[in-house]
């Protein structure tokens, strides 16, 4: 299902402003928000996915642990 611009908006203002909506809710858009030259890999999803499940089980009181090990130069330091 594709987004169509509401009417007498901009398509660059309503892109921006879906950006900023995704930001709030999910990792990977918030950074490629904030960071726009970021290049996404499977990693980077997958770290991504990892993370946020991370803040879910934190705000549930699970007591998660994750450690991130990453070669540097590779991205995690956006992520976490």
């Amino acid at each position: 299902m594709a987004l169509e611009t509401p009417a007498g908006m901009d398509p660059k203002e309503w892109y921006k402003a879906i950006q900023i909506v995704a930001g709030r809710k999910f990792l990977l858009p918030f950074v490629q928000y904030t960071f726009p030259g970021y290049h996404v890999s499977a990693a980077h999803k997958y770290l991504a996915a990892k993370l946020e499940q991370f803040e879910r089980d934190v705000k549930a009181k699970k007591s998660p642990r994750l450690m991130v090990f990453l070669p540097p130069r590779f991205g995690p330091s956006e992520l976490t």
